[in-house]
């Protein structure tokens, strides 16, 4: 992801994670979201995401990356 992010890390780093502690179907709650790469992860895995973030500006760059995730159902709350 080359999005513009200080602290982006791809999804294949947080992927073990989410598959060891969140069953499909399941939840992740990142409350420190930036540019999503925990989302695409749980995306990848068939979870539902609910992403936070201080800064409006990381939400909308994680908005857009969610956004290019292909074959997912999208729901934002502002």
């Amino acid at each position: 992801w080359s999005g513009e992010h200080s602290s982006t890390y791809s999804p294949k780093l947080i992927d073990p994670c989410i598959r060891a502690g969140c069953p499909g179907g399941g939840i992740v709650l990142d409350p420190f979201s930036g540019e999503a790469s925990t989302g695409v992860a749980a995306l990848w895995n068939d979870c539902s995401y609910v992403g936070i973030d201080l800064s409006w500006r990381n939400c909308e760059l994680g908005k857009a990356r969610l956004e290019g995730a292909d074959g997912c159902a999208h729901a934002w709350y502002d």
